[in-house]
């Protein structure tokens, strides 16, 4: 599901990058003690969420930053975690509703910039008995994003995200608390809010987003029919350098996504967005698509 804040890579690549080499030294440098999504305190330590779920230990910041976003990287981490504590262990999250191991491929187009191609890979990282934790791997070209994402019963989140060129060690930005992907168990008329933070010495990021869901559809993924849920979103990411001269980026985008009923996998995305810097427009709000070509992961190669 980290395809679903997507960037307007663009018009954003180059700033971003610029950002990403400029924060690759403050890989570790998140806070140690971070809030649940349910406010509550998480301690750092081992690598594994070791108080309520929102956000990763050390390991996963990858201390020393070997690595970039196509290998093991700031986030390969540690196999050894242990549940949240909070976890209710009677309402376990089943490998059947989460998508499965493997690659997929999105169709992408944006209005102003023809169409291409994303890739997505989803492997297990690490799990105790009720939740499961995956490693996200979402390539756009020459830009990868990787993050890790936690499934537990009544919520999907991301604990970390590394943003960069796929040449390059990327800033890792582990989220205060962990930014909230979707409420489970999806319901026609729910709504959520998510609003997280990361902070390194070289930039501040604040993603907050605006969440419901408000429908059905059946969709067509590769000739297969695929029941899904229609969820509509405002996202605004900001993103302020520490620079003598402060920077400040800011991207709105409001999306339609579909998403699976059986493996919460995000079938098609539509939407608009628009960035700014300093305040300054950077052009007109872009509109895209997205769409998956199977619902099944790829064969391995």
């Amino acid at each position: 599901m980290g395809v679903m804040t997507h960037l307007s890579f663009r018009r954003l690549t180059a700033c971003l990058c610029a950002l990403a080499l400029a924060l690759s030294a403050c890989g570790g440098g998140g806070a140690n003690e971070s809030r649940s999504p349910d406010g509550g305190a998480n301690g750092s330590g081992s690598g594994a969420p070791t108080g309520e779920p929102g956000k990763a230990g050390n390991s996963a910041q990858g201390g020393s930053g070997a690595g970039g976003p196509g290998d093991g990287g700031a986030l390969g981490g540690s196999n050894e975690e242990s549940a949240p504590p909070k976890f209710d262990l009677s309402r376990p999250i089943r490998r059947s509703d989460v998508p499965k191991e493997g690659r997929y491929t999105y169709d992408y187009t944006e209005v102003a910039s023809g169409s291409s191609t994303r890739t997505y890979d989803v492997g297990d990282h690490s799990s105790d008995t009720g939740w499961l934790r995956q490693l996200t791997s979402y390539y756009s070209g020459s830009e990868a994003t990787r993050a890790l994402v936690v499934w537990l019963a009544d919520r999907y989140y991301e604990e970390v995200e590394q943003r960069a060129r796929e040449d390059q060690v990327g800033a890792v930005c582990v989220w205060d608390p962990g930014y909230l992907l979707l409420k489970l168990p999806l319901t026609v008329g729910d709504s959520w809010e998510a609003d997280s933070e990361c902070d390194t010495e070289a930039a501040h990021r604040r993603r907050t987003e605006d969440a419901e869901v408000t429908g059905t559809r059946r969709v067509d993924v590769g000739g297969r029919l695929v029941d899904g849920y229609v969820i509509t979103r405002t996202t605004t990411t900001t993103t302020k350098v520490k620079t003598v001269t402060p920077v400040v980026l800011v991207e709105v985008a409001s999306t339609e996504d579909v998403v699976s009923v059986e493996r919460k996998m995000l079938l098609e995305s539509s939407g608009t967005r628009a960035a700014t810097i300093d305040g300054a427009p950077q052009g007109i709000p872009e509109q895209f698509t997205l769409r998956l070509r199977s619902i099944e992961p790829e064969p391995p190669s």
